[in-house]
This record gives structure tokens, sequence and C-alpha cells, in this order.
């Protein structure tokens, strides 16, 4: 009896202790260049209007990143960032906190949802404008005389 509980508490054991457990899920990568000239393609195909950019430099401690390559006149302090991997994932969003127009770069406090900003992820801003699926065709309203 004693040793059927022993065998019993063994087998318990190896069944629960030996099940594999779910992988992690896959990492975002790091943007190379030719990712992330084709991923700003898509956006822009996506939404004319988006303005994106590239982080410059990322101060993690901090949570800021610095935003290059776009023009710094179309950004006002507050508004929100989507940044975004090389995969078109978005990795973490932010609040544009200080432009820095002589440099050309804006400053984002940003909030990690999969992974931080690296150098070389990109930066995108989004238009305001509703946006219609390609091809669609909107009729214009009829006067109201």
């Amino acid at each position: 009896m004693q040793t059927m509980r022993w065998v019993m508490v063994i087998a318990v054991g190896l069944v629960c202790g030996c099940q594999q457990k779910p992988p992690p899920p896959a990492a975002e990568p790091a943007t190379t260049p030719q990712m992330a000239a084709a991923v700003r393609q898509n956006i822009l195909q996506q939404d004319p209007m988006a303005k994106v950019g590239e982080v410059k430099e990322v101060y993690a401690e901090r949570n800021l990143a610095a935003v290059g390559d776009v023009d710094v006149k179309e950004f006002a302090v507050g508004q929100v960032i989507v940044f975004v991997s090389g995969n078109l994932n978005p990795i973490a969003s932010g609040q544009i906190i200080q432009i820095a127009n002589d440099a050309g770069l804006l400053v984002v406090k940003y909030s990690v949802t999969k992974r931080a900003p690296v150098k070389g992820d990109l930066a995108a801003k989004m238009s305001e404008r509703p946006q219609l699926p390609p091809g669609a065709h909107v009729e214009p309203a009829p006067d109201a005389k």
C-alpha cells in the first residue's frame, strides 16, 4: 500500500512536471534600413497624410526617444506618436514633449507595449482624416440650397 502511494506521487509529479510550456511570443526584431524603407512606404500607401520619422536616439532610463527625418514644423507638443517595428507592428506609443527645431528632432516620452523603441525603428503620426479603402469613391454631398 505504501509502495503504491509512492508510485502514484511519482507518476503525478512526472506528468505535471514534464509538460512542455508554451513558447514565449517572438520578440519584435530591430528595424534594418531596408525594413524601415518598406515600412515607411507601406504606411504612406495606407495613409498618404501620415508623417513618418526614424528613431535617432533612445534614452531608456527616462523613456525618451529622439525622432528625426521629419519636418518638425508639422508637429506639436502633445501629439501622439506610434512606434513601429520592421514588421509594421506597433511596439510603443508616446507623446511629443519637446520639439528641437534647430536639430530637427522630436522628443517623445514613450510607453512600451511590446518592447522599447531602438535606434532605426520608425515613429508615425497618422493623419486625422478618415481613411477610405483603396479605390473607394465618395459622392459629394448635395447642395443644400
